[in-house]
């Protein structure tokens, strides 16, 4: 068994963007399988499944754009044909964690020769 620890931390100092200071920490912790590993994944312009509806229990993904130049759309439809079926948008050298139940097709479409590192953690 491992432990992942996702914390967010947002701060902020009176008359920056807010009128009033602002700190908020939030931290979410999984006890997850040892079969977890990090995937390197080379993208061709079409959709590629990073995650299978089968999958079972809490997943916890957490992705990273490697380009320096385009955004990889997430998404859980094969075709990606609009908005609707878009779970976040990575900009460029940008990360994402997407928390899931494990019973949705994950998708991620980029550019050809771009490429999306990811880690998929199974809640034990």
């Amino acid at each position: 068994m491992a432990t992942l620890t996702a914390t967010l931390t947002l701060a902020a100092d009176a008359g920056g963007p807010f009128s009033d200071a602002l700190a908020l920490s939030l931290a979410k912790t999984y006890t997850t399988n040892d079969t977890n590993k990090v995937h390197k994944l080379k993208l061709d312009g079409s959709a590629q499944q990073i995650q299978v509806a089968a999958d079972t229990g809490t997943v916890v993904l957490i992705l990273k754009n490697l380009s320096a130049s385009n955004v990889v759309y997430i998404h859980n439809s094969a075709s990606n044909a609009g908005a609707s079926t878009r779970i976040a948008n990575i900009g460029t050298e940008e990360f994402a964690v997407i928390p899931s139940d494990g019973a949705a097709d994950i998708y991620a479409t980029g550019t050809a020769d771009q490429y999306l590192e990811y880690m998929s953690f199974t809640k034990a």
